[in-house]
């Protein structure tokens, strides 16, 4: 469901709301180009190409806005004060149903595992991954206002290089523009809805922190999962981040 967040008050408007976009509490209409991600504020420009230039009398052609404050109807529009909904929670149903079916599900697992050991007696065991993952940031930012989040990749082994890979969402993206990833990771790349950075080597018994600086593009609250996986693709370590710009 459309939901745009006011920027004067904070109120949340919905799709279907009474005079929606218009805002119910300080009367704000929510749908101007200057609440739109096309809208460059430095110098009152359009930057969507699919908007149609305005030719001067020079030659140039240009699509600067004349009035960033006045009400639009521009099919191309897209609001920068869309929120992001929390994902939704299971109901209290589900999860009592899912305490019921514990107990069966761990005698399940416990006779598959007796099962395994005794077919599988000559492999030698393997220990989980020695790593772990911090996640340092601000909860309240400024819209457009650059701001660095800090990933802390720790190698608890006290002897062996590990290597590690941190998956962002792609959406993540999509909301906040990546502006600078240091150290600058051995390997990057994109796999279905996430964005992977690879560092081939964190020293055994201390930690690398990265340096992630992004800029805010849409005013709301938005979440992102951060996890953190080993080379072979097991997945080590997941941290939710909130944050609320403003």
């Amino acid at each position: 469901m459309l939901q745009l967040q006011c920027p004067r008050c904070g109120t949340i408007a919905t799709k279907g709301d009474p005079g929606f976009p218009q805002c119910r509490r300080c009367g704000e209409y929510l749908k101007k180009c200057k609440y739109c991600l096309s809208f460059d504020r430095k110098i009152w420009e359009c930057t969507d190409l699919h908007v149609p230039a305005v030719e001067l009398e020079d030659g140039r052609t240009t699509r600067r806005v004349k009035e960033p404050n006045a009400i639009t109807s521009c099919r191309y529009y897209d609001s920068r004060l869309l929120v992001i909904e929390k994902p939704p929670s299971y109901p209290q149903y589900a999860l009592r149903f899912m305490l019921l079916l514990a107990p069966l599900v761990g005698l399940a697992l416990l006779t598959t595992l007796i099962a395994i050991r005794l077919v599988s007696w000559s492999v030698a065991e393997v220990g989980p991954k020695q790593m772990r993952l911090g996640v340092i940031h601000s909860q309240e930012v400024d819209n457009g206002i650059p701001m660095t989040m800090y990933l802390r990749v720790t190698n608890l082994d006290q002897w062996k290089n590990e290597a590690a890979v941190i998956r962002i969402p792609q959406r993540f993206f999509r909301t906040f523009k990546l502006l600078r990833f240091s150290p600058v990771p051995d390997d990057m790349f994109i796999s279905g809805t996430g964005r992977y950075f690879r560092y081939r080597k964190i020293p055994p018994n201390t930690f690398t922190l990265i340096e992630m600086t992004v800029m805010p593009t849409r005013v709301g609250v938005h979440w992102v999962d951060i996890a953190l996986y080993s080379d072979d693709g097991m997945l080590l370590e997941k941290k939710r981040c909130q944050f609320t710009t403003l």
